[in-house]
């Protein structure tokens, strides 16, 4: 028996860890990644361009109840 695996990776795009970091540095923002990929692939991204908070294996409603967490956290509510 023969087992093939294949791992597909997106790249980001070229110029984006420079955008996140002035993101992070001029405009102060909080900056995190919220993915449905797995933790291993989430992490070499995040750590690719430069993201440190990342939240892994969502699914959209998930990734939606993070937004409304942290924006009623900020003290700006989202509907």
């Amino acid at each position: 028996m023969q087992v093939t695996l294949i791992h597909l990776e997106d790249r980001p795009r070229p110029g984006v860890s420079n955008v996140i970091q002035e993101l992070q540095d001029e405009a102060k923002f909080r900056v995190m990644m919220l993915t449905g990929d797995h933790e291993s692939s989430a992490r070499r991204v995040a750590s690719g361009v430069g993201i440190n908070e990342f939240h892994c294996n969502l699914k959209p409603e998930d990734k939606l109840s993070h937004v409304k967490d942290i924006s009623r956290d900020m003290g700006k509510f989202l509907d």
